[in-house]
């Protein structure tokens, strides 16, 4: 991620492309629609919590690139919450990053670790 800060972006928040990477609905739901014809799995566009796993995901391959089959590393927490406030779940409740492993089969529903 280093790479991507540099004298003038203190935070990768402040990154040029970060908003048209991770908050731009329509972007988030062409990477859905891309997932859902490549994978065959099915997504719900208008559900907050696909759009805002798409947009960690947007997020970590435009940092990371792509990493593999549940190979998971945790978003900076600016990152998150500015996802989060485009994306937010209407009751508040977030699950927080978890490693593959240690993820309950109750969240297998949305498998985006493809």
């Amino acid at each position: 991620m280093e790479s991507f800060l540099s004298t003038e972006f203190t935070c990768i928040c402040k990154h040029p492309s970060f908003k048209d990477v991770c908050q731009d609905r329509d972007e988030i739901i062409r990477l859905l629609t891309t997932m859902q014809i490549t994978t065959g799995l099915a997504f719900d566009i208008e559900n907050p919590r696909c759009l805002r796993l798409a947009a960690y995901r947007a997020f970590t391959m435009w940092v990371h690139g792509p990493l593999g089959k549940h190979n998971r590393r945790p978003i900076p927490t600016c990152a998150v919450l500015q996802i989060r406030a485009i994306f937010p779940d209407p009751n508040g409740s977030y699950t927080g990053f978890q490693y593959y492993q240690d993820m309950p089969l109750t969240h297998s529903d949305l498998d985006l670790n493809f």
